[in-house]
């Protein structure tokens, strides 16, 4: 039995992405989905930032991300390296979050 082949446009969205540089193929019945509008590798780069916040770790890592993004383009993931704090007296006066951010290399 030949496979049947599909082809859509540019611009429809197969399962919640949207194809917009090519278009897409599938055949069936084996479901091989060629995906010819990727890059076949990309380039990532990791640094490394400190976030803090009074308000806990939560918002640190949201004000390192915010920070960063300002000047960083393309970035991709975080990985949380260490949390610590500020002591003022007994309490805590800030904490802090080292992070590294991944982001890819817009050339790749």
């Amino acid at each position: 039995m030949k496979p049947v082949r599909f082809l859509w446009d540019v611009g429809t969205i197969i399962a919640g992405f949207r194809l917009t540089e090519i278009k897409a193929h599938i055949y069936l019945p084996f479901l091989q989905i060629e995906r010819l509008f990727m890059s076949d590798h990309h380039t990532y780069k990791k640094i490394e930032i400190v976030g803090s916040s009074k308000d806990g770790v939560d918002q640190a890592i949201k004000n390192a991300i915010a920070e960063c993004g300002k000047s960083v383009k393309n970035m991709e993931w975080f990985e949380v390296e260490s949390v610590r704090g500020h002591l003022v007296g007994a309490e805590v006066g800030h904490y802090q979050v080292t992070l590294k951010v991944g982001f890819r290399i817009e050339a790749s």
